[in-house]
């Protein structure tokens, strides 16, 4: 039985982790199979139902398991750890080995605020090597554990020690769309800790999210990523724990930046004038941009498009409606 422990996305390795949940699913997902192939010899033996049809359903089977036993041979993940001589017993986190040692911190009574916005997670992108496999979240995969639990911490660097902000508190906002795992952290002004992530995330020292949680349902791909990598698809989360502010995300396409003294907290409107974008184009490639803050302002541009294009549609279905239009 695999051990309950909170995963984090972190970009550090997890072989020993990953090794145990990869072997899981084939050791499922190879039984499954066998007896279903086991099933269906016995039924032609009893000589239930069409024969030729059965058969074809094995020979189906029996390909899926060829496959899968195929796939588990190339698996970079079991590969790599074949080749390790020594195994670690840390518990599964994306947490870097060295000393995290926070900002110094002061208390006190917050009267203003700073906010920090961005994705703690974007759907169907690629994170980093983690130790011979690479995952992707599925859209939709918050959506359950969102609706069943409020309390969700803001953390820096998954320190629990470090409490940014916390949903029940309203100060962390977290929402699904069809981007990801969008949120808005609310940061005492008054706070040591506070005025220091905000100024590194201003210099971009810090520009990623990580987030802690519990798998949910989940599937592998094995040596079918680039140049035949793992790739573990996270369909569900359990359980999300909290997001945190971090120097060393697993995903490079997560984004953390300062809401400025303007206000801007919606997608900039200058930035939806520098690019072209509609809703209908797909979400922009990671590789198209030289850098990071050229693909958050393409980023930014398409969310506004999106989001002007709904308003757009609101307004329509409003004014037809008060004059009687039907569709």
């Amino acid at each position: 039985m695999l051990r309950r422990g909170i995963e984090t996305t972190d970009a550090t390795g997890r072989q020993r982790e990953g090794f145990k949940r990869a072997f899981s699913f084939y050791e499922r997902e190879h039984s499954e199979l066998t007896r279903a192939i086991e099933l269906g010899h016995q039924a032609i033996a009893r000589g239930e139902g069409d024969p030729a049809q059965t058969r074809a359903s094995i020979a189906t089977l029996q390909s899926q398991l060829h496959d899968l036993e195929n796939g588990w041979e190339r698996s970079t993940l079991r590969q790599r750890m074949a080749a390790r001589t020594t195994s670690s017993t840390r518990a599964e986190a994306r947490t870097l080995s060295s000393s995290r040692t926070a900002p110094s911190r002061s208390a006190g009574t917050a009267t203003s605020s700073t906010t920090l916005t961005g994705y703690a997670a974007r759907f169907n992108s690629l994170s980093q090597d983690l130790g011979g496999f690479v995952e992707r979240i599925m859209p939709g995969a918050f959506a359950e554990t969102l609706r069943a639990h409020t309390d969700i911490l803001g953390l820096y660097h998954h320190r629990y020690e470090d409490v940014l902000a916390r949903t029940s508190a309203f100060t962390l906002e977290i929402a699904e769309n069809l981007v990801g795992l969008k949120f808005s952290m609310q940061l005492a002004d008054d706070d040591s800790l506070g005025r220091n992530i905000t100024s590194r995330v201003r210099r971009r020292d810090i520009h990623g999210m990580s987030f802690g949680f519990w798998p949910g349902q989940e599937r592998w791909l094995f040596a079918q990523g680039p140049d035949g990598i793992d790739i573990r698809e996270l369909v569900t989360i359990d359980r999300l724990f909290e997001i945190s502010v971090t120097a060393v995300p697993a995903y490079l396409s997560t984004s953390v930046h300062v809401v400025e003294p303007s206000g801007r907290s919606e997608p900039s409107r200058s930035a939806g004038r520098k690019h072209t974008w509609s809703r209908d184009q797909e979400f922009p490639d990671r590789d198209a941009y030289t850098s990071e803050s050229q693909f958050n302002d393409a980023v930014e541009s398409w969310e506004y498009a999106c989001w002007l294009d709904g308003y757009r549609e609101t307004e329509l279905r409003r004014i037809e409606k008060l004059l009687g239009i039907q569709h």
